[in-house]
């Protein structure tokens, strides 16, 4: 009897247990959920957050990783509207830094950098997120043109425990904003930047502007410019700021080219376009203006400020401008690719795409695959003759620029457009060898296969397409296809 007894008890003890550890319904969909989250599948695990976040009973961290993807995906109105509702909540130390990370991200995108502050001084000391605060308070810094805030800020956060690629970032962008009053202090942060790097993590990946790969390569152009000879170094490194869109310190450095030096010129016409690019249009447009009369001879200036005027819709202007630049120089390619801007502003499409192929057609050999692919990239955008004249222009860059796996890009796009999908699906995986991770190969390798009546084998390009870029048009146009 004892031993029926004991053994009654012992069941029922197991079966208490059982039910105590085996999940819910909604906590096995959120383990299930994770589990795609840190495997990078954020496309898959968008949906199913969205699906658990319905319920009234979603935990917090359901909104954190909304917070996350929405914020990865560009849309920060969401990221900012989920970090809000997961703040609400009782959320863990951890949970509760990614939240207040996102909502100060937000606020700083939208140049609200007291807000932005606000957030961030809320994450806990003791999270080990907190080490990004000054991180991204830099990059706010930096890109406002507040350079010294930037450095102490950056130099603060290399006093934290770092994980790559993190560590990289901050060396890169603090040697952008030494290396034109201290060149020797900015090599040396560049010097430890490895050949290549690992992936931010799931929740950090957000806030990471660049991709490993990206800070990699801005390192060593930064590096290559600190190497050039002195008198270069200035104009060669502003124009890498100006590439960078890092617009205040780009100008800031184009000013301290010697009014002396032969470059001076282009400088103060680089400054003055990014002028332009930051709203002062009516400042800009008058210096480029006074510098074309002052230096004709400059095709550089004069195609700057026929770019500024093709856009300001000062059409006669700017053919003036650009008749008088190639009188001077009527070999340059860059002179005849802004006149078939010009063109395509006036509407005389067949027109601006002769003018495309003349750049092409006298460029330099060894720039020659550059205005190649010029001339497809127009084929493409005006959707002009895509499929007899464009499709030859896009074999013919992918000749001409046998490493730009752009080249293979839009020779699949316009392969696709003309409904020539198994073609493009080859275009596309030839691209692909030269860039196996390019988002924009991978869509059309998975749309050209998804129209070919191959859905399942298209399916997981067009995931991988959206998922390494979610803020472009490729996980839109993905999630077109895709019917999601």
């Amino acid at each position: 009897m004892l031993r029926l007894a004991y053994l009654a008890a012992l069941a029922l003890i197991l079966v208490v247990s059982i039910l105590v550890l085996q999940p819910s319904p909604q906590q096995a969909e959120l383990r299930a959920t994770e589990q795609l989250w840190y495997a990078g599948r954020v496309t898959e695990a968008l949906r199913r957050y969205q699906t658990l976040g319905s319920s009234e009973a979603a935990p917090a961290l359901v909104d954190v990783r909304l917070a996350a993807i929405t914020l990865l995906r560009g849309d920060c109105a969401q990221a900012h509207a989920h970090a809000a509702s997961a703040l609400g909540q009782p959320l863990r130390r951890d949970e509760a830094a990614q939240a207040h990370l996102i909502a100060g991200q937000c606020a700083a995108l939208r140049d609200d950098l007291v807000r932005a502050e606000a957030e961030w001084r809320s994450v806990d000391p003791r999270s080990p997120y907190h080490a990004l605060v000054d991180v991204l308070a830099g990059e706010a810094a930096l890109r406002a043109g507040l350079r010294t805030t930037a450095i102490d800020r950056y130099t603060a956060a290399l006093t934290a425990p770092l994980p790559e690629p993190w560590l990289s970032f901050v060396r890169l962008r603090l040697a952008l904003a030494l290396a034109s009053a201290e060149p020797e202090a900015a090599l040396q942060h560049l010097q430890p930047i490895p050949d290549q790097l690992p992936a931010p993590t799931p929740e950090t990946r957000p806030l990471l502007p660049f991709a490993p790969g990206e800070i990699v390569g801005q390192s060593r152009q930064l590096a290559a410019i600190l190497a050039a000879p002195k008198e270069q170094q200035t104009q060669l490194l502003g124009q890498q700021l100006l590439d960078l869109d890092l617009l205040p310190l780009a100008i800031a450095t184009f000013e301290q080219v010697p009014i002396d030096a032969p470059g001076r010129p282009l400088a103060e016409a680089h400054a003055a376009y990014a002028r332009w690019q930051i709203g002062q249009t009516a400042a800009a447009t008058t210096q480029l203006r006074e510098l074309v009369s002052r230096y004709p001879q400059e095709p550089l200036i004069a195609t700057l400020y026929a770019t500024i005027a093709i856009n300001t819709g000062n059409l006669d202007d700017a053919s003036a401008v650009l008749d008088a630049a190639e009188a001077s120089a009527p070999l340059d390619p860059a002179i005849v690719l802004v006149r078939s801007d010009l063109l395509v502003a006036r509407r005389e499409y067949p027109q601006a795409i002769v003018e495309r192929r003349r750049a092409r057609d006298i460029a330099r050999p060894e720039v020659r695959g550059r205005y190649a692919l010029a001339l497809a990239e127009q084929h493409l955008s005006l959707t002009y003759r895509v499929c007899d004249s464009g499709v030859e222009a896009a074999r013919e860059a992918t000749t001409s620029a046998t490493t730009n796996p752009n080249a293979w890009h839009l020779l699949a796009a316009m392969l696709y457009h003309c409904r020539s999908y198994k073609e493009a699906a080859d275009a596309a995986q030839r691209g692909l060898v030269l860039a196996p991770n390019d988002p924009a190969l991978l869509f059309f390798l998975g749309a050209a296969l998804w129209e070919d009546r191959d859905r399942e084998a298209g399916r997981p390009h067009l995931i991988a397409a959206a998922d390494l870029a979610p803020a472009s048009e490729w996980r839109k146009r993905a999630e077109q296809l895709l019917g999601w």
